[in-house]
């Protein structure tokens, strides 16, 4: 979770027992812990992909068109796995910060 005032708030945090939440706090702003930079990453990608493509070959391009077909290029999947990239960068983060040894890992 980002540290945006809200989340921390009192009557914010009286919820997360209630509803069985487990606060995960991001370190400052992080690219590597926002999934939704990966997926606008692999947007941006396709979108200049397509780009460069009209450009050499003197095609015409249309921004909003192009910017939609982008977009549609984003599956559940590769969303998805954009979460668990970040989820897995997180914990491996906040177990870098626990003094507790991480389970697997030798002495």
């Amino acid at each position: 979770m980002d540290q945006l005032m809200v989340h921390r708030s009192k009557e914010v945090k009286e919820w997360y027992p209630q509803l069985n939440i487990t606060p995960i706090w991001n370190v400052g702003y992080s690219f590597a812990f926002n999934p939704i930079e990966s997926v606008f990453s692999k947007i941006k990608a396709l979108f200049s992909r397509q780009r460069l493509h009209c450009l050499v070959n003197r095609k015409g391009f249309n921004f909003e068109r192009e910017i939609e077909a982008a977009f549609r290029q984003i599956t559940v999947e590769h969303a998805s796995a954009c979460v668990r990239k970040s989820y897995f960068l997180l914990t491996r983060a906040a177990h870098a910060q626990d003094p507790s040894p991480i389970r697997g890992e030798q002495s």
